[in-house]
């Protein structure tokens, strides 16, 4: 029996990675070192237009590539991310999302946290500042534009090995006020477009709000 067409050529591991995503409707790309040797930079210039189509048709085996990332907002269905860029921080609040009955999908990063969110419509990005232990933490919103690293780049893994978890659900910013409220310490941030930026503080939660989160905590 005779076959026509080419040999057919086998997907690399990273390859096989991409496809994965592709089934799974979710965008990927490529990361290179940015200037403090992390695999955080985009090696395509226009990545925010890729589309899950195109995940196996990137040179994934260049020598440059060091990790690899989702392209976030509308490309991946309109995937945002809670990067929270303090380890204390991320392990408070890992502890106590990973106590719910379904947790959303989470990744750690080397310095914190990824918390991930589908939204009914593209954000764009916000930077938050919240305070926890007495100290001001970093938190970026990402979201459409933006890309975010995920396993098998060097220093991430899925919580529990659980890839396949579901996000949270909704308008980024919701969500994140939703978790500050309702976690049992209770974490009063504000907004502003540049780190220690002049935004304005939320209102901390108040002791009946804290108390009503513990026990939907504990039921």
């Amino acid at each position: 029996m005779a076959f026509r067409g080419g040999p057919v050529t086998a997907l690399t591991p990273r390859q096989e990675l991409a496809a994965r995503y592709e089934a799974k409707g979710i965008a990927v790309c490529p990361l290179g070192l940015d200037g403090y040797g992390q695999p955080k930079q985009r090696l395509d210039r226009y990545a925010s237009r890729f589309r899950p189509k195109d995940n196996t048709s990137h040179d994934w085996d260049r020598p440059e590539v060091k990790g690899i990332a989702i392209v976030l907002g509308p490309p991946s269905g309109n995937l945002a991310v809670i990067d929270i860029d303090d380890r204390g921080l991320a392990d408070y609040l890992l502890t106590w999302l990973s106590s719910l009955e379904e947790p959303p999908l989470m990744c750690r990063t080397p310095h914190g946290l990824h918390i991930y969110v589908r939204e009914p419509h593209p954000s764009q990005w916000a930077h938050l500042t919240a305070k926890y232990n007495g100290r001001e933490c970093d938190i970026d919103i990402l979201c459409a534009g933006n890309v975010s690293a995920i396993p098998t780049t060097r220093g991430y893994a899925w919580l529990n090995n659980k890839e396949l978890a579901a996000p949270a659900y909704g308008r980024v910013l919701k969500v994140w006020n939703d978790i500050s409220i309702q976690c049992p310490l209770g974490l009063p941030y504000r907004q502003g477009r540049a780190r220690k930026g002049n935004g304005h503080w939320s209102p901390s939660p108040s002791i009946d709000q804290v108390r009503k989160a513990m026990l939907d905590v504990g039921n």
